[in-house]
């Protein structure tokens, strides 16, 4: 005859080894943030860490001041991110009515009276070349993500600060490297955020950095010079061989100082970011100086 009780409690004991194990915890997928330039995918990677999953939505090779995202990019943002990051000026294809659905941050408006201006009257976008500047974006941003997000603020705000820290310092000591510069061209518009962060004495020589200069330009290069004695132009990117040998013949020489829309790959693949490549540059400038 079978013992009822030991019968029921190996019955038990087979009940709760047969009993699935508790399921874990479903998880969130980490909010989007879209961004369209390199300065803006910077600030949104530093701040928000691995709690938002940062997407740059504009393909590495398109350049950020002529790209216009397609319907197919407008309908992502407007269907899988809760935030967009835009910049000062040069995503002339944005319209709020059309991105009512995100929580979008113009990063520019954090600057208050502190954009700059140009001669034209449109505003120059690139404000990231200023440290200080690109830290009240910063600002702008932690304050969206911590809206999105109030459970998050306190690390939100930490990393924003460190940040802000770090960006005085880099600007107190390009700054201090910056201080004896002679005077400085530049071949186009965009560098103003630069020059006042550190002092320069710049004026824009426009140079079209593919084309070889004409004999009346290079005459125009030489009467400006008179005026504003720079003996180095700044290009966003290296200029052609005929156009480098034309600024050198004419006691003009070029360096590189990206704008930083885009990361450079070569810094890229070494694993630098901002801080690395606009420090570099920088030093380019003065080793020119140098000659």
């Amino acid at each position: 005859m079978v013992n009822p009780i030991a019968h029921g409690s190996l019955l038990g004991l087979l009940l709760v080894g047969c009993t699935a194990p508790p399921s874990a915890p479903e998880r969130v997928a980490a909010p989007r943030v879209f961004t369209l330039a390199y300065p803006t995918t910077f600030l949104a990677e530093a701040i928000a860490g691995t709690d938002f999953r940062v997407v740059d939505v504009r393909p590495d090779h398109d350049d950020p001041e002529a790209w216009v995202p397609t319907s197919e990019n407008t309908f992502t943002i407007q269907e899988d991110a809760p935030v967009l990051l835009v910049g000062a000026g040069f995503e002339t294809w944005y319209r709020p009515e059309n991105f009512s659905s995100v929580l979008t941050v113009r990063l520019a408006d954090a600057l208050g009276a502190g954009v700059v201006t140009r001669p034209s009257g449109k505003v120059d976008p690139f404000f990231w070349l200023e440290p200080e500047s690109l830290a009240l974006a910063g600002q702008a941003v932690a304050d969206r993500l911590a809206q999105l997000r109030p459970d998050l603020e306190a690390r939100l705000r930490e990393r924003q600060k460190a940040l802000a820290t770090r960006l005085a310092q880099l600007e107190k000591s390009l700054r201090e490297r910056s201080r004896d510069l002679p005077p400085l061209f530049a071949a186009r518009e965009g560098y103003a955020y630069a020059a006042r962060a550190l002092g320069w004495k710049l004026q824009t020589l426009a140079v079209d950095p593919v084309a070889a200069p004409s004999p009346e330009a290079r005459a125009r290069w030489r009467e400006r010079r008179q005026a504003h004695p720079a003996s180095v132009l700044l290009f966003d990117r290296a200029p052609s061989q005929e156009v480098r040998e034309a600024l050198e013949a004419d006691g003009l020489t070029p360096v590189v100082f990206p704008l930083l829309t885009r990361l450079p790959p070569e810094a890229r693949g070494a694993g630098q970011s901002y801080f690395e490549v606009y420090a570099a540059a920088v030093e380019r400038v003065r080793s020119a100086v140098s000659l």
